[in-house]
C-alpha cells in the first residue's frame, strides 16, 4: 500500500463514530425515536462496527427501519440476531466485490493495460434525521 493509500485510508475510512454525522446523530437519539436507513451495511463498514452501532441505538431503545429492506430493529433479541445476519452478508458481498476488482486489475495489468489511477475529492451528501 502506497503512502497516498494508506493516508486515504486513515483520514476517511478510519474515522471515529463521533467525528461522523452519524455519530453526532446517535448521541441526540432518544427512546422511541426512529432512524431511518436505506440499508443496514450502510451503517457501519464492517460487521463489529455495524454491531456496535445498533446496539448504542438500541441501548437508547429507539428503532431502525430500513426502507429497502422494510426491517424495523428494536431492542429484541430477533432484532438483533437479524442485525448481524444482514450485517454479515453485506461485509461478505463487500469482501466478493474487492477481490473480483482486484482479479480483474491484475488480469489487465498482465495484458499489459496501463493502469491509471486518478483521485478525485469524494462529497456525501448524507441526509440525517431523528423522527419522533
Amino acid at each position: 500500500m502506497s503512502a497516498r493509500e494508506s493516508s486515504l485510508r486513515n483520514n476517511n475510512l478510519s474515522k471515529r463514530l463521533d467525528d461522523r454525522q452519524l455519530g453526532q446523530l446517535l448521541s441526540q437519539l432518544q427512546a422511541d425515536n426512529i432512524l431511518i436507513v436505506t440499508e443496514l451495511s450502510r451503517i457501519g463498514r464492517s460487521i463489529l462496527e455495524a454491531m456496535s452501532i445498533l446496539h448504542r441505538i438500541m441501548e437508547t431503545e429507539a428503532k431502525v427501519f430500513t426502507t429497502k429492506e422494510h426491517y424495523e430493529l428494536g431492542n429484541t433479541i430477533s432484532s438483533k440476531v437479524l442485525a448481524f445476519a444482514f450485517s454479515l452478508s453485506a461485509e461478505i458481498d463487500r469482501s466478493i466485490i474487492s477481490s473480483r476488482t482486484k482479479e480483474a486489475l491484475a488480469r489487465k495489468k498482465s495484458e499489459g493495460v496501463q493502469l491509471i489511477h486518478t483521485y478525485y475529492p469524494v462529497t456525501l451528501n448524507v441526509a440525517c434525521a431523528v423522527f419522533d
